[in-house]
């Protein structure tokens, strides 16, 4: 092997040197050598000083400027693949009108993003990646299929700000019978055509212009009455994306096939400000309610089963709202009851102490029952005036309490003699009434000791 670029000079043997064919075949074979030996030499040691400065330092300074564009087609199986790389950044797309959906006899043979711009030769068909409109030539215009063929494509963008990921689809349910469908429900129907070459399966999309149940009249492409419950239309597309950039992540789904339902899709954003979750029904297994400090929960959109009102430990109830079954009474043990009306079942008065003041007021003449008698109220008109009153009666009706707001009046009955009395108290006097003539003192002193 030379040691310097000086022994590469090496020059083509003189052949006439040699006297036999083998000899001369023997001087080439051995510069060979040589000139493999000088190319490796010259490979592994070539730098920058081998070159005019001015000359390297230009190539290599070179900047691309303008956009580069780079298309790479199958036409056969229909698949587009694209990336574009500009100053603002790279996007990069895989695209596909087949899959397992037909295109009838189309011979697609050109694709691109947007609508053809340059005529092709007659009989060309053109296919718009971005939206799955083709486009006919005849050697003169275009012609716009009047619908677009499913596709699915991914697609990455990256620039200096942005990062994304996006996943588009066709999708929708089958069309089955005895099924309720709803207004803009879409489907989709699978079929076998055979020619005289092969089999294709075509797959036809339907949206649903009136509800109703299906069966076999309404079966859409080929059902008696289809047309009167269904129409023609594009394949709906599921979209999957990953968006992130400086403000915040989001990941989000969306599929167009479920018609008007406005719970068509759902989607996660995490920023600065927090974590929101969107979407028709949101799943969390294992959620640790403690966690949760703040915000808003719409209980009509939640059903919670098995709960325990042992872990409802402040807030407000509202009674209005809410139906209590069997409650017992023996459990409320603090707080206040406030009733206008307590009907029905039995008071403990054993159990009750009141404070401060005590209010009865009862204008519809109802009265409340004990063991011991009946506590009642009523409001008596005098001069005018409207006063409330509260009376006791005892059970046996032998003792009467009337409380006014001017007076007490206080009756007893001896139900074995019939002697009775009557005390009136008042902040000037107390009076003591005797309703029997034949009433003694011993009589008298019996009934005040009842009192």
């Amino acid at each position: 092997m030379p040691g310097t670029f000086g022994a590469l000079d090496t020059g083509m043997p003189d052949l006439s040197r040699y006297d036999t064919t083998e000899k001369k075949l023997q001087a080439v074979q051995d510069y060979l050598v040589q000139l493999l030996e000088q190319l490796r030499y010259t490979l592994h040691n070539i730098s920058t000083e081998n070159f005019n400065e001015k000359e390297v330092t230009g190539w290599l300074g070179q900047v691309i400027t303008e956009p580069v564009k780079v298309a790479i087609q199958n036409a056969e199986e229909q698949i587009y693949t694209q990336i574009d790389v500009t100053a603002d950044g790279i996007k990069s797309t895989v695209a596909s009108a087949q899959d397992k959906y037909d295109s009838g006899n189309l011979n697609i043979t050109q694709f691109g993003y947007g609508a053809p711009t340059v005529v092709a030769a007659s009989g060309t068909v053109y296919l718009d990646q971005s939206t799955g409109y083709y486009y006919t030539s005849n050697g003169t215009t275009w012609t716009k299929s009047a619908l677009p063929l499913p596709m699915k494509s991914s697609e990455f963008k990256q620039t200096a700000d942005e990062l994304s990921l996006k996943v588009t689809g066709p999708s929708a349910p089958e069309w089955v019978t005895s099924t309720a469908y709803a207004e803009d429900d879409v489907v989709k129907t699978t079929d076998v055509v055979t020619t005289a070459s092969d089999q294709k399966i075509v797959i036809t999309y339907y949206k649903c212009t009136r509800a109703h149940t299906s069966g076999t009249n309404t079966k859409p492409g080929s059902g008696a009455s289809w047309e009167t419950y269904w129409e023609e239309t594009a394949a709906p597309n599921v979209q999957s994306m990953i968006d992130l950039d400086l403000t915040g992540l989001t990941l989000s789904y969306n599929n167009a096939s479920i018609g008007n339902n406005e719970h068509n899709g759902a989607y996660i954003t995490l920023s600065k400000d927090g974590t929101v979750i969107g979407g028709g029904k949101v799943f969390v297994k294992d959620l640790d309610a403690s966690t949760i400090t703040a915000g808003s929960i719409d209980a009509s959109q939640i059903t919670v089963n098995n709960i325990d009102a042992s872990k409802i430990t402040t807030g407000t109830l509202d009674a209005s709202t809410v139906t209590v079954e069997n409650i017992d009474a023996s459990e409320i043990t603090t707080g206040s009851l406030s009733a206008d009306r307590i009907s029905g079942g039995t008071l403990d008065a054993g159990s009750i102490t009141l404070r401060d003041e005590f209010t009865v007021q009862a204008l519809d003449n109802n009265d409340v029952s004990c063991d011991c008698g009946t506590l009642g109220g009523y409001v008596r008109e005098t001069g005018g005036r409207h006063d409330p009153m509260i009376e006791i009666v005892s059970q046996d009706d032998n003792k009467y309490i009337e409380i006014g707001n001017e007076e007490i009046v206080i009756s007893v009955r001896d139900p074995d003699t019939g002697h009775s009395i009557d005390m009136t108290i008042s902040p000037d006097q107390i009076i003591i009434k005797r309703r029997s003539p034949s009433l003694t003192t011993y009589d008298l002193l019996s009934l005040l000791d009842q009192i």
